[in-house]
Parts: structure tokens; C-alpha cells; sequence
């Protein structure tokens, strides 16, 4: 009886000996990390940065790392914060000469045939002027505008006025002048401009454009 009870208790000794090495190579069985692999460790040592505990830091070599992007701090910090960084855009500039015949037949609407072609002309204009910078851009112009029908220039720094209010006026003006010098058997409206543009950006926000345009 004796000899039973010191096999059971010699038996338990054993399994409470053992219990903490498999439970400790248990933990050593391959484990998931950020990127999908597997890390197998060779011990356990709760001081050492190689413990299971420590898969989800950042302990990564240099092979895992990509670098994307990198910035400049503008005080004493190693980095900055991408509000920092500086791109350089260059100055561009266009120069644009604009030919255009305007076609309309007299029998339609008089107020149809000047706000289709003042839509027009303002449109070839608004092309050259956001060639360089967006449509929502500011744009600092000084425009002339010269009827050859009546021999009289406009000039505005304006452009908001310009293409909606100088332009309209004056295709009004030279369409009326057409109308009355225009031969009878003739059954069409012909209205010719030609459009002169320089415009300097440096950024896609802002413009600084001279414009020439004369109708004839």
C-alpha cells in the first residue's frame, strides 16, 4: 500500500515538473505576425524582445521596411510633418493667337444668334486663360476689346466682367452693325474675331494674363 501511494505522489512530482517545459514549448509553436509569416523561437526568455509578446511591435528589420516617403522638419526634429514639405512649380507661360468666323443664319432669333456667339468668344478665352491654372483659378488681367464696327476699344481689369458683360455687349453691337450693312440676298451672319492671350502662372491658382481682342 505503501509503495502505491509513493508511485501516485511520484507521478504527480513528475507531471508538475514537466507541466511548465511543455507549456513553454507550446508558446515556442509558430505564431502569426503582421505581415502573414510565421516566427518560430528557439527558448522563452521574458526578458529578451524575441518572446511571442512582442510580434505585433515594431521589432522589423531593414528588409521589411519599404521607405514611401520622406520629409524635411523645419525645426531641430529629425522629421516633419508632410504640411512641411515644398514642391517647386515652374513659371509657365502661354501665348495663343485666336482666328474665329461665327456663322449664324439671319432668320434665327436676334437674341439667340448674340448670346450664342458672345458664349463662344467668352469660351475661346476662358480655354487659352485655364490652359495653365484651374478652372476655379483667380485670374489678373488687363483686356482690350476692339469693334471694328464702330472703331471704339474697351479695356477692363475685370475678367469677371469681361466675359460676362464686355463681350456679350459688344458681339450685340457688331451683330446690329451686320445686320444693317448686310445685303439682303445674303442669308447669313458672319462675325470674325481675333483673340490675342499671354498669361504667366507659377502656380495653378493664379494667372496674370493681357488679352487683345478685336471684332471685326
Amino acid at each position: 500500500m505503501n509503495n502505491q501511494i509513493i508511485i501516485i505522489i511520484s507521478g504527480i512530482l513528475s507531471v508538475t515538473i514537466l507541466l511548465p517545459t511543455i507549456t513553454a514549448e507550446l508558446l515556442t509553436l509558430a505564431a502569426p505576425n503582421a505581415f502573414g509569416q510565421q516566427l518560430m523561437f528557439d527558448n522563452i526568455d521574458k526578458d529578451s524582445s524575441s518572446s511571442g509578446l512582442d510580434i505585433p511591435n515594431n521589432n522589423m528589420t531593414d528588409d521589411n521596411i519599404v521607405a514611401i516617403s520622406t520629409t524635411t522638419g523645419t525645426n531641430a526634429s529629425s522629421a516633419g510633418a508632410s504640411s512641411n514639405m515644398t514642391r517647386t512649380i515652374p513659371v509657365i507661360t502661354v501665348l495663343d493667337v485666336i482666328n474665329s468666323t461665327y456663322i449664324a443664319p439671319k432668320e434665327i432669333d436676334e437674341d439667340e444668334s448674340e448670346r450664342r456667339m458672345g458664349r463662344a468668344i467668352r469660351d475661346r478665352v476662358n480655354d487659352v486663360l485655364h490652359t495653365v491654372v484651374m478652372s476655379n483659378a483667380t485670374i489678373i488681367s488687363t483686356a482690350t476689346i476692339t469693334n471694328a464696327f464702330v472703331d471704339e476699344s474697351t479695356t477692363t481689369v475685370n475678367n469677371t466682367r469681361l466675359l460676362d458683360e464686355i463681350i456679350p455687349d459688344e458681339v450685340e453691337t457688331a451683330l446690329e452693325r451686320i445686320r444693317a450693312i448686310s445685303q439682303p440676298a445674303n442669308p447669313m451672319l458672319e462675325l470674325h474675331t481675333d483673340i490675342e492671350t499671354v498669361c504667366n502662372a507659377n502656380n495653378t491658382s493664379l494667372a496674370d494674363c493681357d488679352i487683345n481682342i478685336r471684332i471685326r
